[in-house]
């Protein structure tokens, strides 16, 4: 099987336009109920290692996180995410949460 780290990964996304609330971990079943310490940790809008996105023009509200920009992958980063012109309040833990 042919892989290229190039092409191995989310890149040139626009998520524009969109209303996204009530976004929580919990009650997840997958990750046992109750959650430890209350750790609820879900993105409205949630980027994984991805590169060149643009994320603008969005109303995130009520979520555990409202943005969030990461990598939960040893070794990758994620990288050049435009943030711009977004309506973001009212969530549990952050607004924009960054790491990776």
């Amino acid at each position: 099987m042919f892989r290229s780290d190039t092409y191995d990964q989310a890149r040139n996304g626009i998520v524009r336009g969109n209303t996204i609330y009530n976004i929580t971990s919990s009650r997840n079943p997958s990750y046992g109920l109750p959650l430890p310490n209350n750790s609820n940790a879900a993105g409205g809008i949630y980027v994984d290692g991805g590169k060149d996105h643009i994320i603008d023009q969005n109303k995130v509200y009520r979520n555990d996180i409202g943005i969030e920009i990461a990598s939960e992958h040893a070794g990758r980063s994620t990288r050049n995410i435009t943030v711009r012109d977004n309506l973001i309040y009212a969530n549990r833990l952050t607004g924009i949460a960054m790491g990776g």
